[in-house]
């Protein structure tokens, strides 16, 4: 069969509310705060993360871990990590405003809505490049598209260069807000959502 591009629609992302993740300046004073979110922890790195922290970022970041996976339920954490779970809606968005870099070595997944989160609350993203990841940060301006077998010495390079350059954490934030502004608005969505109401009503 013949492909026919007329009838692909535009990728749509995952759309956020840009009003409620609107975000004051941050002030990049140490130590960086680092933030995961996702119920699968182990599932998206979470073993990963725990030992590129204890082994690498100890020194230089804390580390936030939303996640309700029962894995964690009693285990012994780092020095410096944080676990939440089961907290309110209005709790994360804090959490999200308080936090200077979002991570999440995800070894499977497809389009991660917690990185449309981030991005829209303006953390720059560092992630594993898997699925439609690359779709949503931009390596070296939304954050940092990783391998999935970097080891955990390169992921650390990466986040002692943003914790020793605030100036690069400030850039990164502002592209990663002015992505979700372009590309995460509802009103993108909406608009993306009538021009395929409007086609399908012009061929019938």
């Amino acid at each position: 069969m013949e492909f026919d591009p007329g009838r692909c629609s535009p990728l749509t992302l995952a759309p956020q509310d840009l009003d409620v993740s609107r975000t004051k300046g941050r002030v990049y004073s140490p130590p960086v705060r680092l933030l995961f979110v996702g119920k699968d922890f182990f599932r998206k790195g979470g073993e990963f993360l725990l030992r590129l922290y204890s082994q690498h970022l100890a020194d230089v970041c804390v580390l936030t871990i939303v996640s309700s996976d029962p894995g964690l339920d009693g285990r012994q954490l780092p020095q410096g990590v944080e676990r939440l779970h089961h907290i309110s809606l209005e709790r994360l968005r804090e959490i999200y405003r308080e936090s200077h870099v979002f991570v999440f070595p995800t070894q499977q997944d497809f389009m991660p809505q917690v990185i449309a989160e981030a991005l829209s609350f303006g953390l720059p993203c560092i992630a594993n490049d898997v699925g439609g990841v690359r779709d949503m940060v931009h390596d070296g301006e939304t954050g940092f598209l990783m391998s999935r077998d970097a080891p955990p010495e390169r992921w650390a390079e990466r986040l002692h260069q943003l914790a020793s350059t605030p100036g690069e954490l400030t850039r990164m934030s502002q592209q990663a807000r002015l992505f979700a502004e372009d590309k995460l608005s509802f009103q993108r969505f909406d608009d993306l959502i009538r021009k395929v109401v409007e086609r399908l009503r012009a061929k019938t």
